[in-house]
């Protein structure tokens, strides 16, 4: 049997072997993209709206009271530090990691640097 690339549902390449993270983002990708994915799409963003509609009451709830770590890269261009700061006050006694480069996707552009700062968090909790 041919070992060679699968072709994925919209003719890209996909080499054998990839890592199963890149698979999982991939795959989401193509779902959201695939015509037939756009209904699973507007069903994310109804639910989105839902929970804004609700923020209020959300907010009003006691937040999570358990072991936290919360990390981000100083170049995320999405999360800022005001938002660091908002859910450090959430978490007080959570742990807070900056990586100094690596965009909003850590798991994707620094990997090992996002499961070296999630094993070392679980295995001091």
């Amino acid at each position: 049997m041919d070992a060679g690339p699968r072709i994925g549902p919209h003719g890209v390449a996909r080499p054998v072997g990839r890592h199963e993270d890149a698979e999982f983002w991939i795959e989401q990708i193509e779902a959201v993209t695939d015509p037939a994915g756009s209904a699973g799409t507007v069903l994310s963003y109804q639910r989105m709206l839902q929970l804004a509609e609700r923020l209020d009451e959300i907010m009003a709830g006691t937040a999570w009271q358990g072991p936290t770590l919360l990390f981000r890269a100083d170049d995320d261009p999405l999360i800022t530090t005001t938002h660091t700061g908002r859910l450090l006050e959430l978490h007080p006694t959570g742990r807070y990691r900056t990586i100094p480069t690596g965009g909003h996707s850590l798991l994707i552009s620094r990997p090992a640097d996002y499961i070296d700062a999630v094993t070392e968090f679980l295995s001091v909790t």
